[in-house]
């Protein structure tokens, strides 16, 4: 991804202008440089000194860990897992140059409705390769990764969390071009890929995926009834939209589905998931390193030392994003970040 990024964005500092142009950045690619800044000083060699003066925490491993050997006296990062927040600054290197790419290519109407169309497409075959695959019972996807048979519906993304919220972003394009297509041809194509993605959501099994598609369709639902124009048309349509996702995942899973949906009101079974009990032990790693984190990507290796729970599982991540943020960039930047 970062050879891909770095290449689109040579091209676009390369390609010839009529004009002197400046780069458009908007708020979220100014939130994406100043993530690059902020985990690249994680990075930086400092003093011991100066360590202690913004993370006394990760100081205080350090000399622990390091007393009575010649490095106890040598530069440190402030990140606890440097290796791992050097691949995170590559990421978040390439998320940067990709949105830049983006929003200054497909800042034309006619090139966001094609990217929009490609999102819209692309989530429709995610969803038909992942429904050959668990009917093919293959035991890798795409022949490369080990299936996870926690889902319904198999996925390039592995993670069935993940694969729900890229759907759910495809189901939300595809209704948008819905509406605003003009030939009924073209809005009968997106009503069915709407259709299929928003199933794929469901087929998931991932709850915050459904929570997050029925909000998204709510809030969609909310600003067309503001419009006066061709609203009875457009909320028919999403209502179609809506009962054709629940149809095609209902038909493929409805038991599995409906099982799934009534956890979220077992109050005490979501007491004891290990994932909510693992956020407790999130807070005095934040209270620990409220400056500047314990360095992006270095939640596996940290959160050993303040882990709440008994199961036998290391915690890559805090299953919370907000924490995570918190924890591995600090309160303020985390903060700045998420709003």
């Amino acid at each position: 991804m970062f050879a891909l990024s770095v290449t689109g964005f040579a091209a676009l500092v390369l390609r010839p202008r009529a004009r002197a142009r400046s780069f458009l950045l908007f708020p979220m690619g100014a939130a994406f440089c100043a993530a690059c800044a902020v985990t690249a000083v994680q990075l930086l060699p400092m003093p011991m000194a100066l360590v202690k003066l913004l993370s006394p925490s990760a100081a205080g491993i350090y000399e622990k860990v390091l007393e009575g050997t010649e490095l106890a006296s040598g530069w440190r990062t402030l990140s606890q897992a440097p290796v791992s927040t050097a691949l995170e600054l590559v990421k978040w290197l390439s998320y940067a140059m990709l949105f830049i790419v983006a929003a200054n290519y497909f800042n034309e109407r006619g090139r966001a409705r094609l990217l929009l169309k490609t999102m819209a497409t692309v989530g429709f075959f995610v969803v038909c390769v992942g429904l050959l695959s668990s009917l093919m019972s293959v035991d890798r996807v795409l022949g490369l990764y080990p299936v996870r048979h926690d889902s319904f519906l198999l996925g390039p993304f592995i993670n069935p969390n993940h694969l729900a919220g890229y759907l759910t972003i495809c189901t939300l394009v595809s209704v948008g071009l819905a509406l605003t297509s003009r030939q009924r041809q073209i809005k009968a194509l997106f009503f069915f890929l709407a259709g299929v993605n928003g199933g794929g959501v469901f087929l998931t099994l991932s709850r915050g995926g459904m929570v997050a598609l029925v909000a998204g369709l709510i809030f969609l639902v909310s600003i067309t009834a503001l419009q006066r124009s061709r609203r009875v048309e457009r909320l028919t349509l999403m209502q179609g939209i809506a009962a054709l996702s629940v149809l095609i995942a209902g038909y493929l899973a409805y038991d599995t589905i409906l099982r799934e949906l009534r956890t979220l009101g077992d109050i005490e079974a979501m007491r004891e998931y290990t994932k909510f009990r693992s956020w407790a032990g999130a807070l005095p790693l934040i209270g620990d390193h409220p400056l500047f984190g314990i360095g992006r990507g270095a939640w596996a290796s940290v959160y050993a030392r303040y882990k709440t729970v008994d199961a036998q599982v290391t915690f890559t991540h805090a299953e919370c994003q907000p924490l995570q943020l918190l924890g591995e960039w600090g309160v303020l930047f985390g903060l700045l970040f998420m709003a």
